[in-house]
């Protein structure tokens, strides 16, 4: 579990320069806390990262809320920069594909930038991936896809394809990936997408093993390279 102090040391070390451009918190089973509980939730330690660093882009994605309950949260932190929701919320049957009422009211009462997942590993998968991405292309801020599961690339395939489908009708909606990008194989994607979000393949390693909540500001910086370069 990793604590405020933590949470804005390793902050600090993603975003020195040549580093990162923003971070999004995820929740790690801390989301809401009781009235015992001093530790502040996922969603008041973003505020706190904001606050350190109002200059970069901090969001949140609170694993453990629905679509729903994540919009509805956000309706108190109007000072954070994304809400990023792995089930980005489209309804998709035989015949139709949309975006239910409510989850489109909580994008459009909120200032942050919505980061939908579409095709997003362990959710329900698009039928058809043409119409889910360019229906997503018309409400999200950020479309986030993945590979099938974490730490694993997606097809390349795949992300060439949800980058032609976005563009077919002049849409100009970033599309991300959020699993198994690396200082290794970035250039690869570069191309199709626009926003990686980054995490196993940047941590320090520790006895040889991945240390879960501590970063390696040389992985940060090489990556930086990769994709500016």
């Amino acid at each position: 579990m990793c604590t405020q102090s933590q949470t804005l040391e390793e902050a600090e070390k993603i975003l020195v320069p040549d580093g990162a451009d923003g971070v999004l918190l995820v929740n790690n089973n801390f989301l809401i806390s009781s009235s015992r509980d001093k530790r502040p939730n996922l969603f008041d330690l973003c505020s706190m990262v904001k606050d350190a660093f109002p200059s970069y882009t901090v969001g949140v994605n609170p694993l453990d809320l629905s679509t729903e309950g994540a919009l509805h949260h956000m309706r108190k932190y109007d000072k954070l920069d994304v809400l990023w929701v792995d089930n980005g919320g489209i309804e998709e049957g035989k015949s139709y594909h949309l975006m239910p009422k409510t989850i489109l009211e909580g994008i459009e009462s909120m200032q942050a930038k919505y980061y939908g997942g579409v095709a997003f590993k362990y959710q329900q998968q698009p039928k058809n991936l043409e119409r889910c991405t360019q229906l997503a292309s018309q409400y999200f801020g950020a479309i986030i896809t993945s590979g099938t599961k974490t730490g694993l690339e997606p097809d390349i395939e795949k992300i060439r394809l949800m980058h032609e489908y976005i563009g077919i009708n002049g849409n100009k909606t970033p599309l991300g990936i959020a699993s198994g990008m690396s200082p290794e194989n970035v250039h690869l994607f570069l191309p199709y997408a626009n926003i990686f979000i980054v995490a196993s393949s940047l941590h320090k390693m520790t006895n040889g093993k991945n240390d879960f909540f501590r970063y390696d500001q040389d992985r940060i910086k090489l990556f930086r390279e990769k994709i500016s370069g």
